[in-house]
């Protein structure tokens, strides 16, 4: 008879591999929208982040307490279909209503994952003499050391079949030049363009409809493939994903999985699992001491929750600029960067070798931060990503590479990749360590606020790239990186400080 620790890690396996696998096939296609479809694959980008968020706060909770985490994975595995299935015909009533189920499906998707794994802790703990923390933690690190190589996987799947498309158009001429810089034709006798040549950089221009677009760089065989391969990685996670165990609608008073006659059913902590998330509440707060622990639908709870905090403490504040900066970035990269200069400079086939460093300094970072934390303390090790973020962003405003870059010369765009992916790498793995200091009494309300500020900074950079030129969204980027740190330190500086909370303050009056 198989053991329910064999099943709780074979559950575990399971989810992780199926989610890679599905994140292995939206991600690369997400980095390269801007390049692909320019204006409306960015505005497509921008919706998947603002339905993400209003989906975190009013959908999320109330869909996971009512149908189950299990069911909500396998309906936000599918939401992504739509999505990968829209760039076969790209427009805007096209990829926007795709993108509108992609941030709603994902804002349950990622939750329901969470439960999941809390409940699998918590079972597992039943058969071992540790603490249901510490399995989570450990649950927790499996799967999120596996998913964090999906971007690297669907990177580098994405330059295998740009390689493809790079060979084959050596050997036809019915295939176009995979460059975007290479619309203008020039006098073979002068050398000279006959039409103006794109500007790259900070003045290149996003908005000229004239860019070629995803037919003309790419052949339409290896634009296909590509989407099939996808849809094909987006199937084999969904059926990962549907063979993980339901754990969430035990029968009462009897033994969850045969063979393990200690391991009996206790409905009400798998209910309390279920929705923990959403409905904890964090008591003993001076100043929190009017949120009341009441059972009621878990959306209009953490609603509450959320207003409450973020009405009451300064630091949900001061931390916002940072953590609005952390999602900037990504979409800076994603989208600016780059269409604006790999993708114009370089070749659209450049933008999947570029991400596969940046992923990989990405990994490298999440990894190299726990060591640096072992000499230096969060002020330190986040200073050093400010001054690394502020140098390539000065870098970037005053350099503006020539169209039909050589190969020789593209060394400084993987360079400034991986800068980038380091700092977001040591970043990403570290912030949620900061909010659970920071937020030591509400951290699951803070949790879901950091998601909040994230996404929203997302979508933010993503829209206003459809609007101006990246000179606009450099500057921003300079401005937040160099704020989000000077709120950094004043919200360590009063976190412990009796002034941290408004309401307090009001009190004393």
């Amino acid at each position: 008879m198989v053991s329910t620790k064999f099943r709780c890690h074979r559950n575990l396996l399971l989810l992780s591999f199926g989610i890679l696998t599905n994140m292995s096939a939206y991600l690369p296609l997400e980095a390269v929208q801007s390049s692909f479809n320019q204006a409306a694959g960015t505005s497509s980008l921008a919706t998947v982040y603002i339905i993400a968020v209003l989906s975190s706060l009013f959908l999320a909770p109330l869909v996971i307490s009512k149908f189950g985490s299990k069911r909500c994975i396998l309906a936000g595995t599918l939401s992504y279909v739509p999505y990968t299935l829209a760039n076969f015909y790209p427009r805007d009533y096209t990829l926007i209503p795709a993108a509108a189920m992609v941030g709603a499906g994902g804002a349950v998707m990622w939750p329901a994952c969470l439960v999941y794994i809390i409940d699998l802790s918590k079972l597992f703990a039943r058969t071992s003499t540790k603490s249901q923390t510490l399995h989570a933690a450990k649950f927790f690190s499996i799967f999120y050391s596996i998913i964090s190589c999906a971007y690297l996987a669907g990177m580098i799947l994405l330059s295998v079949l740009f390689s493809t498309n790079v060979v084959q158009s050596k050997q036809s001429n019915s295939t176009l030049n995979v460059n975007v810089s290479a619309a203008p034709q020039e006098n073979t006798i002068t050398n000279i363009p006959i039409s103006v040549e794109p500007k790259c950089g900070i003045t290149f221009d996003n908005l000229n409809s004239d860019t070629p677009t995803t037919n003309q760089q790419l052949s339409q065989w290896l634009l296909y493939t590509m989407l099939a391969v996808f849809l094909l990685f987006h199937f084999c996670g969904f059926m990962m994903c549907i063979c993980i165990d339901d754990i969430e609608e035990p029968k009462e008073n009897s033994v969850y999985w045969e063979g393990e006659s200690e391991v009996h059913h206790d409905h009400s902590s798998f209910t309390e699992s279920s929705v923990g998330l959403y409905e904890q509440v964090n008591k003993g707060s001076e100043c929190n001491s009017d949120i009341k622990a009441v059972k009621q639908e878990s959306m209009l709870y953490l609603c509450k929750s959320v207003i409450t905090l973020i009405t009451k403490d300064k630091v949900v504040l001061m931390m916002m600029v940072n953590t609005l900066q952390i999602g900037m970035m990504q979409a800076f990269y994603r989208g600016s960067y780059n269409s604006a200069w790999v993708s114009c400079s370089l070749g659209i086939n450049y933008t999947a070798y570029t991400m596969v460093v940046y992923a990989t300094a990405t990994l490298c970072g999440s990894f190299c931060s726990v060591k640096l934390l072992k000499c230096m303390d969060y002020p330190q090790l986040f200073g050093i990503v400010t001054f690394l973020e502020v140098t390539v962003f000065a870098i970037l405003l005053f350099w503006a590479p020539a169209p039909n870059t050589s190969v020789v010369e593209s060394w400084p765009f993987f360079i400034l990749s991986a800068v980038l992916g380091f700092c977001k790498g040591v970043i990403k793995a570290q912030q949620p360590s900061v909010y659970n200091i920071v937020f030591a009494e509400n951290k699951n309300t803070a949790a879901t606020i950091q998601i909040m500020w994230e996404s929203i900074g997302i979508s933010s950079i993503y829209l206003i790239s459809t609007i101006t030129r990246p000179v606009v969204s450099t500057t921003i980027m300079i401005c937040m990186i160099v704020l989000g740190y000077i709120f950094f330190l004043s919200s360590m500086y009063i976190k412990d400080k009796k002034g941290r909370y408004w309401s307090c303050a009001r009190q004393s009056t």
